[in-house]
């Protein structure tokens, strides 16, 4: 019974550190947000979109008045060693799903997609109004 604990013990151990390793060198599927400006651009509209899939590889995004705001992305690259902005007005970026419908403001820098990001800066931010 013991020796059953051990070898059942051994291959979860073997499985974590396989699926480490396949995870530290898998390259992500998404595109970092790349800023194109180091120029921020404010705005505001309302909160018609919430985007949270970005447990790994793809992005968190919001969108406020037709405009695309990048929030964060999953995965592993050099983007995830830049300053990033913050949301306002709402403890994460999941808490904005019921706020769709309310107006913001934004604080970012567009990206070559020509999307918004809040990466670049901590000044960045999106600020739910109450």
């Amino acid at each position: 019974m013991k020796r059953n604990t051990y070898i059942i013990g051994g291959a979860i151990l073997v499985l974590a550190a396989a699926f480490s390793a396949y995870s530290l060198m898998r390259e992500p599927d998404v595109a970092a947000p790349v800023a194109a400006n180091t120029d921020g651009a404010k705005f505001s509209g309302k909160i018609t979109a919430v985007e949270t899939g970005c447990y790994y590889d793809a992005t968190c995004s919001v969108t406020i008045g037709g405009k695309k705001v990048i929030v964060t992305t999953g995965g592993r690259g050099p983007w995830q060693e830049k300053p990033v902005g913050r949301i306002l007005g709402a403890d994460s970026i999941g808490d904005l799903e019921s706020r769709i419908g309310d107006r913001a403001n934004v604080y970012a820098t567009t990206t070559e997609t020509g999307d918004y990001t809040l990466y670049g800066d901590t000044n960045f931010y999106i600020e739910v109004e109450k």
